[in-house]
């Protein structure tokens, strides 16, 4: 590719054709060979950009969209915020569990919280509305969620947790295994 009077030598795999122009990515091909679309795509196997897939996605299925928004991150790592977000708060891409246990796409507008912790999942997972992501696909979209600008949906953020202590607390901290925060102080101090 040649770039800027840089040239650079990309696997196919390094590579992905985009239709937007919003983005500097050394892997972009449109801007150097504008009607080589076909061979990069058909011939060479070049994927198309996870990013336009998400703009102009016509698929119902969320688990297809889910996908587009795992590859997405992954074909752009932690640069997110070369691409302009406010065209994916827009779109319907986000698969969301409602209470009656569908899951339908919606957009950033609705209202729904990240499960970023499995205590709080397992407790509040079937009372509200939540994002369709395991929690190790949270962890991964991190980045993503900071770019959209929706981690203040994070369970962990949104819920507050008390603590009541008895008037015999002395019992419970040596007689209960949940209360002992001896026993939990090692596993967090680690």
């Amino acid at each position: 590719m040649n770039q800027d009077e840089c040239v650079a030598w990309f696997c196919v795999s390094d590579c992905f054709w985009s239709e937007s122009d919003t983005t500097e990515l050394n892997s972009s091909l449109k801007r150097c060979y504008p009607d080589l679309k076909d061979f990069f795509l058909d011939k060479l196997g070049v994927k198309g950009s996870a990013y336009d897939y998400l703009l102009s996605t016509t698929s119902k299925e969320p688990h297809d969209v889910k996908m587009a928004v795992l590859s997405f991150i992954e074909e752009v790592g932690d640069f997110v915020p070369r691409f302009p977000a406010k065209p994916v708060r827009t779109a319907k891409i986000l698969p969301v569990r409602c209470l009656d246990g569908t899951v339908s796409l919606c957009s950033v507008e609705t209202e729904f919280a990240i499960t970023d912790r499995e205590q709080l999942r397992k407790e509040l997972g079937n009372k509200i509305t939540v994002l369709d992501f395991d929690l190790k696909e949270v962890r991964r979209l991190w980045p993503f969620f900071k770019w959209l600008d929706i981690e203040d949906r994070y369970l962990s953020r949104c819920v507050k947790e008390r603590v009541i202590i008895s008037p015999n607390y002395s019992s419970l901290l040596h007689g209960s295994k949940t209360s002992d925060l001896r026993r939990k102080s090692y596993h967090i101090a680690r």
